[in-house]
């Protein structure tokens, strides 16, 4: 008699692991990520098998509702869904345009996020739920490491709004502010509003940024120093000089005057 195999029986419930745990700490800190930033994220190199390895554990857990991804042309971008849930709300979309923003913010975040002299880091995530408040006026961080508000600028602002971003960050708030600037346009912008509480760091380099985080406390400003934040600069407009108009005499004397002059 033909004995029937035993049927492999689905579960219906993940055993979630530690590394699950990571990784969905990671998406909802982040906001959401990519397959090499995951891998990264866990201290892989992010090399094929690593990857493969990884995304297979995603995929378990997008089944089971933990995750959720989205395609974009740059290909899958997870984050959190209903039963990974954290502290942030969850995303139910992304924007293309500002991916190439995003995606250098996690970098510097995966860079950053255990290195012992970064004690205190605010994603860019958690930035705009810290900041971005109803009915109140102010900017919104990039991202923070301990007393430093990073800034990354990859298209060149106007000077009025350049400088907007230095007052606000070191004399309104009174924090150090680093600028990770893309271009040389962009460095150039910033050069002339340079004072001791702010530095640059080109993008390229941007892993030179623990010295800058190494000095913590903001530097006191001079009364110039401030004075020179503080004072719109005048801009300068050249006026016409115009002769005085000298009035026609058109009397009958005048005429004959002229005449026989």
């Amino acid at each position: 008699m033909k004995q029937d195999k035993p049927k492999t029986r689905i579960s219906k419930v993940l055993r979630v692991q530690e590394r699950d745990i990571v990784i969905l700490k990671f998406l909802d800190r982040v906001g959401y990520a990519n397959i090499e930033q995951i891998t990264l994220s866990l201290g892989e190199d992010a090399s094929e098998k690593a990857q493969a390895a990884i995304l297979r554990r995603l995929y378990l857990l997008r089944r089971f509702d933990y995750i959720k991804a989205f395609a974009t042309q740059y290909g899958n971008y997870y984050a959190v869904a209903y039963k990974g849930k954290g502290e942030n709300s969850l995303i139910n979309n992304i924007k293309l345009d500002q991916l190439a923003h995003h995606n250098f913010l996690t970098e510097l975040f995966i860079f950053v996020k255990d290195n012992p002299i970064c004690t205190e880091i605010v994603s860019e995530r958690e930035a705009i739920a810290m900041y971005k408040v109803v009915g109140k006026k102010g900017k919104i961080p990039d991202m923070i490491v301990n007393n430093w508000v990073i800034e990354y600028e990859r298209t060149s602002k106007s000077v009025t709004d350049s400088k907007d971003v230095v007052h606000y960050w070191t004399i309104k708030e009174g924090r150090n502010l680093c600028v990770i600037y893309e271009t040389k346009e962009i460095k150039n912008r910033y050069t002339p509003l340079l004072n001791p509480r702010v530095k640059l760091l080109s993008r390229s380099d941007y892993k030179n940024i623990i010295k800058i985080l190494s000095s913590n406390e903001p530097e006191e400003l001079s009364y110039n120093e401030m004075f020179e934040i503080l004072t719109p600069k005048k801009q300068v407009v050249e006026e016409e000089i115009k002769t005085p108009e000298v009035k026609k005499d058109d009397s009958f004397l005048s005429l004959l005057k002229n005449k026989y002059s």
